[in-house]
């Protein structure tokens, strides 16, 4: 009985404990100047992250923009560039930046006025 009991507790410690596989996750809030921002797209470097994203507005009707960051290695943002209209609403909604051998970025979306359309975005490093 004494050792059952002891590969049971054996056991149950084994699987419980902490494994080096698993990641710790976190969420770092900060503030762009917008009233709601959504990340879709993420593109690493050596020496920075670039990240699109959705930003809406806080009153009707909800113009959504797209928006453009570079964040350096530690996570804090150095650049920040929207496309937004008064009239139009920009929608990158689809996590598609994609990095260009000559350092640009494309991005695709929708505009909207009083019709869809379909966007393609080209970025440079510095929006």
């Amino acid at each position: 009985m004494k050792t059952v009991f002891f590969s049971l507790l054996f056991f149950l410690l084994l699987f419980s404990a902490p494994s080096r596989a698993q990641q710790e996750t976190f969420n770092k809030r900060m503030h762009l100047d917008f009233p709601a921002t959504l990340f879709t797209g993420v593109a690493a470097t050596d020496s920075c992250y670039y990240a699109t994203g959705v930003i809406a507005d806080s009153v009707p009707p909800y113009k959504t923009a797209s928006i453009f960051v570079k964040f350096n290695l530690n996570g804090e943002p150095e650049l920040v560039k929207a496309l937004r209209d008064t009239v139009v609403s920009y929608s990158t909604w689809e996590p598609v930046l994609e990095a260009l051998p000559d350092g640009n970025f494309l991005l695709s979306g929708q505009s909207r006025d009083s019709t869809t359309k379909v966007i393609l975005i080209k970025y440079n490093s510095t929006g």
